[in-house]
């Protein structure tokens, strides 16, 4: 069995119930879901490094690393990195360890069928009209993971500390720093772009491999596609309702969408 979670901006002001709650459910998967073994892949997001100090962030949520690094030997663990956590990827560079099965940007798992995982803004840039350099979006991203500490102050509000950015690269920073439901709703309506190319027949060119089934997150609005085999995971009640904590279950080669009940 394969469980997917993401987006559950851990670190992030105004929900501590939900932080609770996941707390809950990583008990649920060691006790119940993955008792017997198999694959839990966190797809991002999953610390919001943009909105406070990284090491605030780590340090009041210990209880959930170290439930994370005390699953069950029988149980892969798989971080996929996010924007709002992108700094996380450097960590095992540090010492040259992983404390996790992987780590990484994308990762392939075979149950039955091949479903690739990615956080989902690698999306989000292929469709920005203002810019499709990749490299640019993930500097940013690890930049901001370093400013909410250093300033002081939430990242959403800094963009402009950057000052060694072009007029459309600001044009751009600004638009990455708004919260998923204004910048990806707004005037270029991303969210409908993402969804399609997320789906269309060209991903497997686009996104290199070959595999069955698509997972991403990062949109914060959870849907499954069958006719193209494309999910969504939703967020941890970052959603309109702050009560739909999603998660993905994949047993057997068949994928379900869930939401995780108190």
């Amino acid at each position: 069995m394969i469980i997917a979670v993401s987006d559950v901006h851990l670190g992030e002001a105004g929900f501590q119930e939900q932080d609770r709650q996941f707390s809950n459910f990583l008990d649920y998967v060691q006790n119940s879901l993955l008792k017997e073994g198999g694959d839990l892949v966190l797809l991002g997001d999953i610390f919001d490094f943009w909105r406070r100090d990284s090491v605030d962030v780590l340090e009041e949520y210990s209880g959930i690393i170290e439930k994370l690094l005390n699953l069950s030997s029988r149980v892969n663990v798989h971080y996929i990195v996010g924007n709002h956590d992108f700094y996380v990827s450097e960590i095992p560079e540090y010492f040259n360890e992983k404390p996790f099965k992987s780590f990484g940007k994308s990762i392939r798992i075979k149950d039955v069928q091949c479903f690739r995982f990615i956080h989902g803004y690698q999306l989000e840039v292929m469709t920005n009209p203002y810019n499709k350099d990749m490299e640019l979006y993930e500097s940013l991203a690890r930049r901001l993971s370093y400013y909410a500490g250093i300033t002081g102050h939430a990242a959403n509000d800094i963009w402009h500390v950057i000052t060694s950015l072009t007029e459309h690269e600001n044009a751009y920073t600004s638009s990455m720093l708004k919260n998923p439901l204004s910048r990806l709703n707004g005037e270029h309506q991303s969210e409908d772009r993402i969804g399609d190319f997320a789906k269309s027949k060209t991903r497997q060119f686009t996104l290199g491999g070959r595999f069955d089934w698509l997972v991403y997150g990062h949109t914060h609005h959870p849907f499954k596609d069958d006719a193209s085999k494309t999910i969504n995971t939703g967020s941890w009640g970052r959603n309109q309702d702050p009560k739909e904590m999603c998660y993905l279950k994949i047993e057997n080669g068949t994928p379900k969408p869930m939401i995780w009940t108190p």
